[in-house]
């Protein structure tokens, strides 16, 4: 929506600025986030934080009701540290940890870190950007006493690039796995390796602020998030032989148990006993399909909001709106006939100018998104 966000330290405070179309509005994330940071949105347009409090590096991401905020590590992190949102909503984080370059992501399970670069005081001035495989590219300073500019990125040594890796769970106890790639022909390709690996429920130690009333401080609270764990699970190989065929390539696997996430990796067998993975995909099987809110429209809007759906089956679908202080403001609930992509109308002509956060709830499931009412 070309409006711009801003992330900085106020005092001891993590602070976040945006600009609705009218005005600016100021929101506290974190009480202990003094140093410098670095900002980025997601496909929602919701802001994610890196930021460092006294020994450690944090990340804040806005959910649409509420700041969440995860500790992915201690240390002596520096004031310099740059991040990047990749095309799955997921954060990566350039560092600089006790003289070192690290870096930071996360999988969709769980944070990963890793030390880049150690040779010297390295790692200041960092910025960080991601290639068409979603692999990191860091420019970045050395120090004394070498006083030079330096680049690192992580990649295959050959030009196999993973197009598409898809799995689809068509029957409970089946997943169909699709691929394709994009080679140069002295590729010395011999085939393909699958592995899978069952993603059960799990926590890690996160740190949560639920949302305030007005002129109260924010509440902290800890809790265990089933998304994430802090052991995954052996891989396993899928195929007893090496998966050849013509590009684009498939393959079913049957030894799945139904209602149950998956994770599988794909691996090219090159010349010799050498293997490259080339990606990741996850699927449960006997899953419905998904449920979320499609689009919002128009946006910003003054008086009716059409929210496009997108539901399993038929059900009732309740929305909620919330103003910018998490209050909510509205609920209705709509009766939804068929499965698929439907249509509802969201009456705001009340509501004063502003940013708002819609969000529908299915059952266990609850998406959001923002709009501004201006009138």
């Amino acid at each position: 929506e070309d409006m711009p966000h801003i992330s900085h330290s106020w005092g001891s405070e993590l602070r976040y600025d945006y600009w609705d179309g009218e005005e600016w509005h100021i929101e506290t994330v974190d009480e202990e986030g003094r140093y410098p940071s670095s900002i980025a949105v997601n496909s929602s347009d919701f802001p994610c934080i890196a930021y460092a409090h006294t020994y450690g590096l944090k990340y804040a991401h806005w959910d649409g009701n509420q700041w969440n905020i995860d500790i992915i590590c201690g240390g002596l992190v520096d004031a310099d540290r740059a991040l990047i949102i990749d095309s799955d909503d997921r954060p990566h984080i350039s560092f600089q940890n006790n003289e070192c370059l690290e870096y930071a992501y996360f999988d969709g399970i769980d944070w990963n870190i890793e030390v880049v670069d150690s040779n010297g005081d390295v790692g200041r001035y960092a910025a960080i950007g991601l290639d068409s495989r979603g692999n990191p590219h860091i420019s970045y300073y050395d120090d004394h006493p070498n006083y030079h500019l330096k680049y690192a990125w992580y990649g295959p040594d050959n030009d196999i690039t993973l197009l598409s890796f898809t799995a689809d769970a068509s029957k409970p106890s089946a997943v169909n796995l699709r691929w394709s790639i994009s080679a140069d022909e002295g590729d010395d390709i011999l085939g393909f390796n699958l592995y899978r690996r069952e993603l059960k429920e799990g926590a890690i130690h996160k740190l949560r602020i639920r949302p305030k009333d007005v002129g109260e401080a924010p509440v902290r609270e800890n809790y265990n998030s089933p998304l994430q764990r802090d052991n995954l699970p052996e891989w396993h190989k899928v195929n007893s032989t090496t998966i050849t065929g013509t590009n684009p390539y498939s393959y079913t696997d049957t030894g799945v148990a139904e209602n149950t996430q998956y994770e599988y990796k794909l691996e090219a067998v090159m010349g010799g006993d050498s293997g490259e993975t080339l990606g990741t995909t996850t699927v449960e099987t006997g899953e419905p399909a998904s449920f979320g809110i499609v689009r919002l429209y128009p946006n910003p809007t003054s008086d009716i909001v059409n929210c496009v759906l997108r539901v399993p089956e038929p059900c009732e679908v309740d929305i909620a709106i919330y103003d910018i202080s998490g209050r909510e403001v509205s609920e209705e609930r709509f009766s939804v006939e068929n499965a698929g992509k439907t249509e509802v109308f969201l009456d705001i002509s009340g509501f004063v100018d502003g940013v708002y956060t819609i969000t529908a709830y299915l059952n266990n499931e609850c998406e959001s998104r923002r709009i501004v009412v201006a009138k």
